[in-house]
């Protein structure tokens, strides 16, 4: 996962929109890797923005130039008011369950035509997503994902800010390892280790979702966790923090509540030979485990959906950072605490309890998209701070230390 360090208190909690498809349809007929383009020995560098871990393009859509998140968790999708100007006619509908294992019934429509750089898609399955916060404040009008690039070669650069999409795998070699595509929407999955050298434990876990949607590094579900402690092989983590209480992500179908969670620290982990030492982890309700876009720090990334390769360029990275003891999350407006990772801090606050001040920085009218988009809202070069929080049973205005550690 992202690490929480000096310069990210808050703004990654709110940044997981990854969407998943499930393999039934409301509508069995309605197919989402459709379409394509007839294009050959085609090759295109598009420029993109970055914005907290976003991938964002632009590209010509409908006579005006649109702002597309580049996301390979997703399938591709339009917001409402894009659906509403098309008025194009919806085909079906699909179950969708997003980030934070809640679902929930999108329509489906068919895009004539998609023009990214001079390649030319058509006729593109896409979901219509509801008003979210992922649209509104990066101020998105959709979405580019894998149904669209399946039969592609997705190069990314995040040292020149630069996409490549081809279909000519001879310029790209090296080491690579095996890309699975689900068959509801072809997005990438992968399989890498889990390792603690001290206690000569080491893991392999398939199915793992590389999501350009996701800004966080690694984040591990926790059905394949309950099944590594099932398996009698609990002593390949370090759990340093668990709670119960709001989903430290917003999904396309709001927040989750009520929900267990872990904090644990991963000795090692191994992506195609390239080495992460010292990582902590937080815990996710998707099915799958994620790699995010943090990983484009540290490599480039070739995405061979053409011939089911991923190639990266391996070297060793300590991920070591100190953590903060609460998770915040946002509800109703207000920024609250919504998760406890410290336990010695549960005798002091409450899940729910609403943020007031984090240190010197006033949280009372903060918006949710400024917490979004933004990296230097919570930057406080210190271990520890005071937390000006509102009880959430009495209303009561207290103050408590927080540490990183």
């Amino acid at each position: 996962m992202e690490i929480l360090n000096l310069k990210q208190f808050i703004c990654l909690i709110f940044l997981s929109f990854a969407t998943g498809i499930y393999a039934q349809n409301e509508e069995q007929s309605v197919l989402l890797n459709e379409g394509g383009t007839k294009s050959e020995n085609y090759y295109e560098e598009i420029p993109y923005e970055e914005i907290t871990g976003k991938i964002i393009i632009n590209i010509p859509f409908n006579g005006k130039s649109r702002r597309f998140l580049l996301d390979t968790g997703a399938p591709t999708t339009i917001s409402k008011s894009l659906y509403k100007e098309l008025n194009v006619g919806a085909i079906g509908n699909k179950i969708a369950i997003d980030v934070s294992g809640l679902e929930g019934s999108m329509q489906v429509v068919t895009l004539p035509e998609i023009q990214i750089g001079k390649i030319v898609f058509n006729d593109i399955p896409s979901l219509v997503s509801p008003e979210v916060e992922l649209f509104t404040c990066y101020n998105l009008d959709g979405v580019i994902g894998s149904n669209l690039l399946r039969n592609s070669i997705v190069h990314f650069d995040s040292k020149k800010k630069v996409i490549i999409l081809t279909d000519d795998d001879s310029r790209f070699d090296g080491i690579s390892t095996e890309l699975f595509l689900d068959s509801a929407q072809s997005s990438p999955h992968i399989k890498l280790y889990l390792e603690n050298d001290a206690r000569k434990m080491r893991v392999g876990e398939s199915n793992v979702l590389f999501d350009t949607g996701d800004r966080v590094f690694y984040t591990h579900s926790i059905h394949i966790y309950k099944k590594i402690l099932e398996a009698g092989l609990d002593g390949l983590f370090e759990k340093i923090g668990e709670g119960n209480g709001i989903s430290s992500g917003i999904g396309l179908h709001g927040l989750a509540e009520d929900q267990d969670h872990y904090l644990l620290k991963l000795p090692g982990l191994i992506i195609n030979g390239m080495a992460f030492t010292n990582l902590t982890v937080e815990t996710t309700h998707s099915e799958s485990s994620r790699i995010g876009t943090e990983l484009l720090k540290y490599t480039k990334v070739t995405l061979d959906y053409k011939n089911k390769k991923i190639y990266l360029n391996p070297y060793g990275i300590d991920m070591t950072a100190p953590q903060w003891g609460i998770a915040p999350s946002f509800k109703n407006d207000k920024l609250i605490v919504g998760m406890i990772w410290d336990s010695s801090l549960k005798d002091q606050i409450n899940v729910g309890d609403e943020i007031l001040k984090f240190g010197n920085i006033d949280c009372r009218n903060l918006k949710i998209c400024d917490a979004i988009t933004s990296d230097e809202i919570f930057y406080q070069d210190k271990d520890h701070v005071i937390l000006l929080v509102k009880d959430i049973n009495t209303g009561k205005k207290k103050s408590i230390e927080i540490y990183r550690k």
